[in-house]
Parts: C-alpha cells; structure tokens; sequence
C-alpha cells in the first residue's frame, strides 16, 4: 500500500507518506507515452482522486520485501515498481 500525500512544487507533484491514501495507477497518454499524473483511493473519503503533473516521480523505497531475511522495512513491498512496469 502506498499513502500519499501532494505537494505542489514548480508545477509538478511530489508524492509522500500519509495515512488514508492508497496509490491505484499511474495515467498514461497512449499516444506520447507520457505520465501525466496518477489515480489516487481516499480511503477517509471513500473515493479516487485524480492528481494530475506535469512530471512523476516514484520514490517508492524498492521491493526488499520479497526477500525471507531483509533489512528493508516491511512497507518495501515492490508496489512502486509495479505500478511502473504496468505503464511501461
């Protein structure tokens, strides 16, 4: 699970740790290739929100937990990664 929160920066968005806020999918433009934001579940809402950016940014902290022994945090689950194969 990913928590979210947006900060608008120079026009792009920074994605961040907090709580009630799961990452769905990043949204991808077909034609160009281009990652124009992401889908975003408010679980407090009971919602998704759509974040839209000019550039994306996964800082997702790798997938160590796939590993039996590790030193990553359990939270390192790969998901980030995930999401990027998806789009390509």
């Amino acid at each position: 699970n990913f928590k979210y929160l947006i900060l608008s920066n120079i026009n792009f968005i920074i994605l961040s740790k907090i709580n009630g806020s799961i990452d769905l999918t990043l949204i991808k433009d077909e034609e160009t290739s281009q990652i124009l934001g992401s889908y975003i579940l408010n679980e407090d809402a009971n919602k998704i929100d759509v974040f839209e950016s000019k550039i994306t940014v996964l800082a997702c902290g790798g997938a160590g937990k796939v590993y039996r022994y590790t030193t990553n945090p359990e939270v390192a689950s790969g998901d980030g990664i995930a999401m990027a194969y998806r789009v390509g």
